[in-house]
């Protein structure tokens, strides 16, 4: 078999390693002669002289980059972004590195592969992200962003190191790199569902699939609107809702990609849903694997027809005497949920006033169709045919204020008016049974005068007889 003669092929490059921290970098600028020879099909190594050509100490306070050489290029990686907050374990994020080619360099170079490692390893195995084929070529003076999709099963506090490998018209490599300090978080999932009904003119919404399909129904205006309600830390993705009640599929629809700490929204048409339990079932993507899950909620309240809670003044009286006027009556609670925080009062006006004792009465709770008595006081003027009452409560955790005119009762107003006027004139006329108009005494005193007289006389004869 021929042997061939020893050839020799010659390799440069440079490399930047940590020193201490990230600030202080070494750059190493090499070279180095490989002689070998052929041997059939085999290559033998004869001698591998490698020679340190520079070692320069560099202080950078975020880009690591290579400076340009002769007709070497300049290349940094500018800028490291991550496309969330927090990384969640099992779950990949989106880190976008910028490289550049500096205006200082004299060619283009082609950008090979950016990955992400753990800073310090050499290890494949602590390598959380890489671009999978040749990215493109970088002018000179130009910049090119580059998708990385990190990924770290376990929670943790990482320091990692962006790589980016070009290689320029000669065919040498080169590498830069940037660090990346990232925090891990355990995976949670947790979900919920809430329901309401809301006014919607739009009608509903689903994704048309079986018997609740979800078409857009114009002639109703609410809808139910259902939340999924993402509290974990992991995202939920291409989810999917469906309903069901007595076993039976009522609606579905779409919800789509629900980040972390968030929420999304589907609206389905009420009238197909009883006011019962209902069960919610999930299917979702999450930290790299399918879910399904379910939970029951019930419509009942959400779906209830009862009509809110409203207080009226009913049964009311009204009596005017000498500290002014009287209003008694009922507040009664004419809706169908409870009512809370009940506050009547009289209207402070012109000519109607609230006065001590009752100006104001606090009824408290009032339940459905139930009424609870109150008092109030006022000082109103005598051509006012009617008193404003106002009213304020909580329903449904919405306050209301509103005013009622309560009628002033005429009759008895008149009747306490006359009986006032006669108590009057009684006192200017004196006590009953005055004196008569020709000044004798009166037929009452002498009355007296006379029985005293008979008593003292018998008195007497009894003690004389006892006593002779």
């Amino acid at each position: 078999m021929r042997r061939e003669r020893d050839s020799e092929k010659t390799i440069s490059g440079r490399f930047t390693d940590v020193v201490g921290s990230e600030d202080v970098r070494v750059r190493y600028e090499f070279a180095a002669r490989l002689s070998y020879v052929r041997d059939g099909g085999e290559v033998a190594v004869r001698r591998f002289r490698t020679v340190l050509l520079a070692a320069i100490l560099v202080a950078t306070s975020a880009t690591a980059a290579a400076p340009a050489s002769g007709s070497q290029p300049d290349i940094a990686v500018e800028s490291v972004s991550v496309s969330a907050d927090q990384l969640v374990a099992g779950d990949s994020e989106t880190v976008t590195v910028t490289v550049a080619n500096r205006q200082t360099s004299e060619k283009a170079v082609s950008l090979e592969e950016v990955f992400i490692r753990e800073r310090g390893s050499y290890s494949n195995e602590d390598v959380y992200g890489r671009t999978s084929t040749s990215i493109g070529s970088i002018s000179p003076g130009n910049s090119q962003d580059v998708p990385v999709e990190l990924s770290i099963d376990k929670p943790g506090e990482y320091d990692l190191t962006v790589y980016a490998t070009v290689e320029d018209d000669d065919g040498i490599e080169h590498r830069v790199s940037y660090p990346l300090d990232v925090t891990v978080t355990k995976a949670v999932i947790d979900w919920d569902i809430s329901t309401t009904v809301q006014s919607s003119a739009s009608g509903t919404e689903g994704d048309g699939e079986g018997e609740g399909d979800g078409n857009s129904n114009d002639n109703s205006e609410d809808v139910l609107a259902v939340d999924v309600n993402n509290f974990g830390t992991a995202p939920l993705e291409d989810a999917a809702l469906n309903v069901t009640q007595g076993g039976e599929v009522i609606e579905r629809a779409l919800v789509g990609d629900i980040a972390a700490h968030s929420s999304a929204t589907v609206e389905f048409d009420p009238d197909k849903f009883e006011p019962r339990p209902a069960r919610f079932t999930l299917e979702y993507e999450s930290v790299g694997g399918s879910y399904t899950d379910s939970m029951l909620r019930d419509l009942s309240d959400t779906l209830s027809d009862d009509i809110p809670g409203e207080i009226r003044l009913t049964g009311t009286e009204t009596s005017q005497g000498v500290d002014g006027l009287t209003i008694q009556g009922e507040a009664a609670n004419i809706g169908g949920t409870d009512v809370e925080s009940v506050l009547v009062s009289v209207q402070n006006t012109e000519r109607v006033s609230p006065t001590a004792p009752s100006g104001e009465y606090f009824v408290g709770s009032v339940d459905a169709s139930e009424f609870a008595t109150f008092e109030l006081t006022a000082d109103a003027q005598s051509e006012m045919s009617s008193v404003p009452i106002k009213i304020e409560y909580i329903v449904e955790d919405e306050r209301v204020t509103t005013t009622q005119q309560v009628d002033i009762d005429a009759a008895g107003a008149s009747a306490v008016g006359t009986n006032v006027q006669a108590a009057a004139a009684n006192a200017e006329r004196g006590p009953p049974g005055g004196t008569s108009g020709d000044g004798g005494l009166p037929l009452t005193t002498i009355g007296l005068a006379i029985a005293v007289l008979v008593i003292a006389g018998g008195g007497f004869t009894i003690y004389r007889w006892r006593n002779p």
